[in-house]
């Protein structure tokens, strides 16, 4: 079989980097690494050393071709996010799917799209039949990566192109933020997971993950959209595969009215109804801070009879110790997000046998990879006294 040169772009980030080291392995793949600049490079050198990595800027069409020119494959983990600027984001990233299929070699695109794109509770209660063709993005991270997908897709379809648009699930490993959030959530001795974790996670480990990419690379699959995710494993089995390959504790389960409560809240998300959750958030007392609030009740409470005053005053006092006893104690159930009470993503899943992936490693070595890194992040860097930890 002929070598392959594979282009990542993007591959300086926590999913990057790893598709890039498993490219790396394949005896018939020259993976090269695209980089923004030299800090990026020098994170996916201490990964991959001596990998081909090249750095400049994808974005222009110059830069582009002296990076891609000679590539066969590109798999692209790029999107530009111009703070409060989506009109420019977009046109940044339609330019540079543009240089890519103007690249004359170029045989194959994969794009990584995501999950959001279903928009930010999946609640298949109010999905058409046609919701995996056109997702009900809500949200600007997942409308953007909806127009990338469409825009790759007609250029692609239009240059006869073969492409795969793969929208990943919550990614979970090692250096990887979802398995962050999930392993300070279990040492949250409030924290309480959403019925019981019986829900469907949409995680993929970002091993397999790039385990798959390496193989669509070399033996494609059909050309298409396709979901990526264990389509199977339940948050349960994720946060206990977590716990326990660190060693915590499992985690306890949510009792079933406040799992419902807290999936209607967020399935049921609108303007009007955030407006009036943050009106009613705004703490009461805080009104009598303003000098003219003040003034108005302190003449009320001078007219007023004793009794009036002394009720007053107890209510303020419980009210208050009440607030200050659940801040230090309750766990808020909306630092959750909605990702952990959403149903699966519908439609087609990318389906690749094991068999097929020798670069992806053992469970158990994803396991204790997760434990030395969270032994790593977990631990203190300073002591009390302000020394370096050892």
């Amino acid at each position: 079989m002929p070598r392959k040169r594979v282009a990542v772009t993007g591959a300086a980030g926590q999913i990057g980097s790893v598709i890039v080291r498993h490219l790396a392995q394949a005896p018939d793949i020259d993976p090269v690494a695209i980089c923004r600049n030299t800090i990026g490079a020098g994170i996916v050198h201490s990964t991959v050393p001596g990998v081909d990595i090249r750095v400049g800027s994808i974005t222009e069409e110059e830069s582009s071709a002296k990076l891609l020119g000679d590539c066969d494959v590109i798999v692209n983990c790029a999107l530009a996010m111009v703070k409060g600027r989506p009109r420019l984001s977009r046109k940044l990233n339609t330019e540079v799917v543009k240089h890519f299929l103007r690249r004359k070699k170029l045989s194959m695109l994969i794009h990584l799209s995501s999950i959001s794109v279903y928009g930010g509770c999946i609640d298949q209660r109010k999905m058409t039949p046609a919701a995996f063709f056109e997702p009900p993005a809500d949200n600007d991270y997942g409308r953007s990566k909806l127009h990338m997908e469409n825009f790759a897709k007609r250029q692609c379809l239009t240059r006869n192109m073969k492409h795969y648009i793969l929208r990943v699930g919550h990614v979970i490993g090692a250096k990887m933020d979802r398995s962050r959030q999930i392993l300070d959530f279990a040492q949250d001795t409030a924290f309480r997971l959403p019925f019981d974790g019986g829900l469907p996670s949409n995680t993929i480990h970002v091993e397999r993950l790039a385990a798959m990419i390496t193989v669509l690379t070399r033996e494609p699959s059909p050309v298409g959209t396709y979901n990526v995710a264990d389509e199977n494993r339940t948050w349960r089995q994720v946060f206990d595969w977590h716990t326990g390959a660190v060693g915590l504790d499992q985690v306890k389960a949510m009792p079933p009215e406040r799992s419902d409560n807290l999936r209607e809240f967020f399935a049921s998300r609108s303007i009007l109804r955030d407006l009036r959750g943050w009106t009613s958030s705004i703490p009461f007392l805080s009104l009598f801070r303003y000098p003219a609030v003040f003034e108005f009740a302190y003449r009320m409470l001078v007219i007023s009879p004793p009794w009036v005053v002394d009720r007053i005053a107890a209510r303020y006092k419980h009210s208050d110790i009440a607030r200050q006893i659940g801040e230090l104690s309750r766990f808020r159930d909306s630092a959750l997000g909605p990702v952990y009470v959403s149903d699966a993503m519908p439609g087609t899943y990318l389906s690749i046998g094991d068999d097929l992936m020798p670069t992806c490693p053992r469970e158990s070595e994803l396991q204790q990879a997760l434990k030395n890194w969270y032994c790593r992040f977990a631990s203190p860097r300073f002591l009390p006294d302000g020394r370096p930890a050892a």
